[in-house]
């Protein structure tokens, strides 16, 4: 999409405040809805091609009484996120009553996947339902954002062109900065001028531009206050243009972290409107290099995380098998990857990410790997459990000989007191006659060595 088709269409979206708005909230609370209905809008044209194959994988998932259903979802509605209430945006513009219509649209809210509930919690956008519904406000707000002549959508509707995960991250961040503009808020409270945050990353960046080398790089804000996540979107791009002008392929990840919660829901927002919400929950370690039992031990990643050349980092552009079903086929073919990756000659045993791209695993479909899973959790539960809670004893009795220890070393525990107060040790009756035997003088018969 052009410059000029994003202004208008952010302009479309900024004057839906004092269209609808107006006189139900202060000037200052319009991107308190605003921000939070621009992102579900989004995510609801995203995941309209893919709803009823969502419905179908929870309705399949509860006929098996499956439990841990996020994984398949993510898998059936092909994004980091999906939607599992019977309703499109759409489906909720005519209903016979307000009351009707916020009770619908609460369940549409609600059926939105943890990732999105985190947002709008930090959006707090459901504490501003009761106020639009009582001003008859919460209908007009949805045909608003549904109008004919805009397309939030990244699919073309009609003439009207779709709108790219880059376009529309750029979209919200200009409308994020209207509002804390409109709002008087000084540069740096919640927003650093785009100019400004471009300048520190080419000063970042430009002097060691012919030292950047391809490979993956982890991006994170020094001063652990991320903000709207500007900075690091910004820094990211700047990498991933001079990497590209100097024939370099660069992987980027980012990281942050924001204690105001209205900011960090924006930040959230923005990563996930541009495509940057799945590493993280969809990804699998394994260890590539070790001679002990760690080469080729691997574990499902729930959080981001850096490496090193001694891990591989097994993620999907699009989700076909479940990070949790992985992990457990990892875990099978165990043997396998240790024989594949042995010793040859003077080299050091370990697997290469050229070997775990060949290597091939069974794939059925998304439901029947989420019942494996579910299958071996369950009968695997008990023995985990005796192996976990003998492993805390272990560390308890490790614990306490290391603090015996010390109390020793440093004289708190008086060894000879503490011996005498000890019980005697019975005598084993069955030994005494053996220790007779033997320290008796020529009651050894000799032998002769058998034959082999």
């Amino acid at each position: 999409m052009d410059q000029a088709q994003l202004n208008w269409l952010t302009n479309f979206i900024w004057n839906i405040a004092d269209d609808v708005l107006r006189d139900v909230f202060v000037r200052g609370k319009y991107r308190d809805v605003i921000l939070p209905m621009t992102v579900l809008r989004r995510l609801d044209a995203v995941l309209e091609p893919t709803k009823k194959a969502v419905l179908d994988m929870k309705a399949a998932l509860d006929l098996e009484q499956v439990t841990n259903q996020d994984d398949a979802l993510r898998a059936a509605s092909g994004e980091a996120f999906y939607n599992t209430s019977p309703f499109l945006l759409r489906d909720l513009k005519s209903r016979a009553t307000q009351q009707k219509l916020k009770d619908d649209f609460e369940a549409y809210l609600d059926g939105f996947s943890p990732n999105v509930q985190d947002i709008l919690t930090n959006f707090e956008f459901r504490h501003q339902i009761p106020r639009l519904s009582k001003a008859d406000a919460l209908g007009q707000l949805i045909e608003k954002f549904l109008d004919k002549d805009i397309n939030i959508s990244p699919y073309a509707v009609g003439e009207l062109p779709g709108l790219d995960n880059h376009s529309m991250g750029t979209m919200f961040e200009e409308l994020v900065r209207r509002f804390n503009e409109d709002n008087n808020e000084e540069a740096g409270e919640h927003w650093t001028p785009r100019d400004a945050v471009r300048l520190m990353a080419n000063l970042m960046f430009l002097p060691v531009a012919d030292k950047i080398e391809s490979g993956t790089y982890l991006l994170y804000d020094y001063d652990c206050a991320c903000g709207t996540g500007g900075m690091l979107t910004v820094a990211e791009e700047t990498l991933q243009k001079i990497a590209k002008a100097h024939g370099k392929q660069v992987a980027t990840h980012l990281y942050g972290q924001e204690i105001n919660g209205e900011t960090y829901a924006i930040c959230k927002a923005d990563l996930l409107l541009k495509g940057d919400g799945d590493a993280a929950d969809n990804s699998v370690l394994i260890a590539i290099t070790g001679q002990g039992k760690t080469r080729g031990t691997s574990a499902v990643l729930g959080f981001e995380a850096t490496i090193n050349q001694h891990i591989a980092y097994i993620t999907q552009s699009v989700p076909v098998v479940i990070a949790k079903y992985l992990h457990l086929s990892l875990v099978a073919a165990y043997p396998t990857l240790r024989s594949m990756s042995d010793d040859s000659g003077s080299t050091k045993g370990a697997l290469t990410c050229e070997a775990l791209k060949r290597f091939k695993i069974a794939v059925p479909p998304v439901d029947e790997q989420q019942r494996l899973v579910e299958a071996i959790s369950a009968e695997t539960k008990a023995a985990n459990t005796a192996i976990a809670r003998t492993e805390r004893e272990i560390a308890l009795m490790q614990e306490y000989r290391t603090r015996v220890t010390a109390d020793i070393v440093t004289g708190k525990l008086d060894v000879r007191e503490a011996a005498a107060k000890l019980p005697a040790l019975p005598a084993d009756p069955a030994a005494a006659p053996v220790i007779e035997t033997l320290d008796e003088p020529g009651e050894l018969e000799e032998t002769e060595p058998e034959e082999i």
